[in-house]
């Protein structure tokens, strides 16, 4: 596969065509000069987008009237037809900048086109002037809506200049000046600039009722949607009729997507396709229901498409990455990557994909740059900082990893993944304790979020049997029941079997360990090296064990008989609550009566390997 289309030269920064459109009203009736209805006509062309005529009907109305409306509406109409330069010719005449804010805003959208941002920030200001004072209190709709828009397009300049943490501010001071600036809360989602943790705040205390009135319900309803991390469970029964919104049935897929429930999410995905195919928010949602289910062929084609048909804009060539990805040609995937920052160097999903490139091959110093600048242009978001961490633990520099979890940590702490993350770094720096309580964590936000990933479940249950081999625990029965939740989970699962068998090891069950640790290898593709190493050695020590003929081998392995029958039970509040019973015995000083299971006498000469 060839994706040989070339790419133009691009800003992705501003939309030079969103400005809005301003009409003279009139009483057409009763105008009936040449002037009337020269308006008239202009008013037509504009609305049909006929720019050609607009630009020549506007010209000759600033020769017969020349008022400064006039004017405006010219450089409006050569604004509108991309001759930039040539409205900010007419602008800068006869001190029109002066006259009113609006032909400030128009110099300033000009300037942002050209690419030009120091000149924008001159015409609109590089501050809301208004800002902090109690002036805002006294604007009308009309001022209110006009400084808004100001600080909108003075966002659009800042990122122009790459001074995305004033772009974001602006953004934030447009919406609470006037809560329908809808495009400002747009560029805040579309270029990840909204913290996970506090912005849900700061977009659910804005001025819906003072700035909207009787459309109060609808803009707080459909703001709230637009937010990535939250999902709404009920619908206000006036926003009934809006479930067929885009927005609506995007917020409903992020939502499946958030719980793992990628079949139920792609279909809402595909439903996004046909009802508009070029909404952009819900490709890279589509995207990734292709990539992580496992459609090689639906992801290449899907590619192509948006190569064909999109290829101005970032996500065609994020979705020719993700295809080399998943085919695992790392330098290809790279290649498009990079190609699609180039025109957006704030897309979250090339920056990660980018370093997950590198971390396939190994590559830690590249990986290590890539989630490094994505954290530092996406400061609200926490993966960045979790898969920065974990490439760090990957070169063993734990003290750093640990930094960065926690960083990572403090932007998110309802995220499962990151928990068990996190967990396993306590778990490799042998604090057992510390290990648990995050892996418990991750249990209770998984359960709490209805998290559907199957793998998810396997890695806590398995990291939790680990765990439970060492001190202070040493509890080979909790270790038991979770290898036991993990095989429920999954029984082709190689690491679940290896763990079991890693436990029936320490406990001189040589005969079972031996069962496990065939499982493992069974349900392992290519082998492993390590489990074939445990396996000798415990088929080493059954040789020398005076009981190699255990009748547990001679009959088979059934693993579940080793545990109690609580299947029926909900597993994740039963190693909560028995985790909870054990640090309290423990606080009390009741150090004999622990949970802790007794291994029988053969396993006390039993070499420890784990």
């Amino acid at each position: 596969m060839d994706f040989d289309a070339d790419l133009d030269d691009f800003s992705v920064m501003v939309d030079s065509t969103n400005v809005p459109v301003e009409h003279e009203t009139f009483d057409v009736a009763q105008t009936t000069t040449t002037e009337g209805e020269l308006k008239r006509l202009l008013q037509q062309a504009q609305n049909y987008d006929v720019t050609e005529l607009a630009n020549f009907i506007s010209e000759k109305l600033v020769i017969m009237i020349g008022e400064p409306d006039d004017l405006y509406q010219l450089a409006q109409s050569y604004y509108k037809s991309k001759e930039y330069e040539r409205a900010l010719e007419l602008l800068n005449k006869d001190a029109l900048l002066n006259t009113s804010v609006k032909f400030r805003y128009l110099a300033g959208l000009c300037s942002i086109a050209l690419g030009h941002a120091e000149d924008a920030l001159a015409y609109l200001g590089r501050e809301n002037p208004f800002k902090d004072t109690d002036s805002q209190a006294d604007y009308d709709a009309e001022d209110r809506f006009t400084a808004a828009v100001m600080c909108l397009a003075r966002g659009k300049a800042f990122m122009l200049a790459h001074e995305e943490a004033k772009a974001r501010e602006c953004f934030k001071e447009a919406l609470k000046i006037d809560v329908k600036c809808y495009d400002a809360l747009l560029l805040l989602i579309q270029n990840n600039m909204l913290d996970e943790k506090t912005d849900w705040e700061f977009v659910e205390t804005l001025s819906y009722d003072e700035h909207c009135g009787s459309l109060a319900t609808f803009f707080r309803y459909m703001y709230r949607i637009k937010m990535k991390k939250q999902t709404l469970h009920a619908t206000p029964t006036e926003m009934k009729l809006l479930e067929d919104s885009v927005d609506v049935k995007l917020n409903k897929a992020m939502k499946l997507h958030r719980e793992s429930r990628l079949t139920e999410c792609f279909k809402v995905c595909e439903d996004l396709k046909e009802q508009d195919p070029y909404f952009k928010e819900a490709i890279p949602l589509r995207l990734d229901c292709l990539y992580k289910l496992g459609l090689k062929t639906e992801l290449y084609e899907y590619a192509k498409h948006l190569v064909d048909k999109m290829n101005k804009s970032e996500i065609a060539w994020h979705a020719v990455g993700l295809y080399y990805l998943y085919v695992k040609n790392s330098d290809k995937a790279q290649q498009f990557f990079k190609q699609a920052l180039q025109i957006n160097r704030l897309f979250q999903q090339s920056w990660l994909g980018l370093g997950h490139a590198f971390a396939a091959v190994n590559n830690y110093e590249e990986a290590i740059e890539a989630y490094t600048t994505c954290s530092k242009l996406i400061p609200g978001s926490h993966l960045p900082l979790m898969y920065l961490a974990e490439q760090h633990l990957e070169r063993n520099d734990i003290q750093k990893a640990g930094e960065i979890y926690q960083r990572s940590l403090e932007k998110s702490d309802d995220d499962p993944y990151l928990y068990e993350k996190y967990g396993m770094y306590y778990y490799k720096i042998e604090n057992y304790e510390e290990a648990r309580k995050y892996l418990q964590r991750a249990l209770r936000h998984a359960k709490r979020l209805k998290i559907e990933d199957e793998n998810l479940w396997v890695k806590i249950w398995c990291d939790l049997g680990n765990v439970y081999q060492h001190p202070p625990f040493q509890n080979y029965q909790n270790a038991l029941r979770c290898c036991r939740n993990a095989l429920l989970r999954n029984p082709r699962d190689a690491d679940a079997h290896t763990t079991a068998g890693k436990i029936y090891h320490s406990e001189g069950n040589y005969a079972k360990a031996i069962a496990e640790y065939h499982e493992a290898l069974h349900y392992t593709e290519k082998g492993s090296r390590e489990i074939q190493q445990l396996l000798d050695k415990a088929l080493e020590m059954q040789a020398k064990s005076p009981f190699k003929n255990h009748s547990a081998f001679d009959k088979g392995i059934d693993f579940f008989q080793d545990l109690d029958d609580d299947i029926q039970k909900d597993e994740v509040e039963l190693e909560l609550a028995e985790s909870s019973i054990e640090e309290e015995r423990v606080e009390n000083g009741d150090m004999e009566s622990r949970l802790v299971y007794k291994p029988p006498a053969l396993s006390r000469n039993t070499d420890v390997l784990f």
